[in-house]
């Protein structure tokens, strides 16, 4: 049996890995503040983290970018989904 991380799961791991590795939020990166991020959490995707940590991988960047979409369906279904 996997473990199941889709929907809000797999967004917090990816903000989670953002945060650890770039020592900041995804979003706030861009000064945003009150509905203007709220509204741009829940309907845009984040700059990219490498624009921060240039040193981070693009397999693990793109890991974060798939825990972080939009589209339910296209992020991680399951944690064995993740770790492949």
């Amino acid at each position: 049996m996997s473990i199941q991380i889709c929907g809000l799961g797999a967004e917090v791991v990816g903000q989670l890995l953002v945060q650890f590795l770039s020592q900041s939020d995804a979003h706030s990166r861009r000064h945003l503040t009150g509905p203007v991020l709220r509204e741009s959490i829940l309907n845009e995707m984040p700059s990219p983290t490498r624009e921060v940590s240039p040193w981070l991988l693009a397999e693990l960047e793109e890991i974060i970018k798939k825990a972080l979409e939009k589209d339910l369906n296209l992020r991680y279904q399951s944690a064995a989904e993740m770790r492949a």
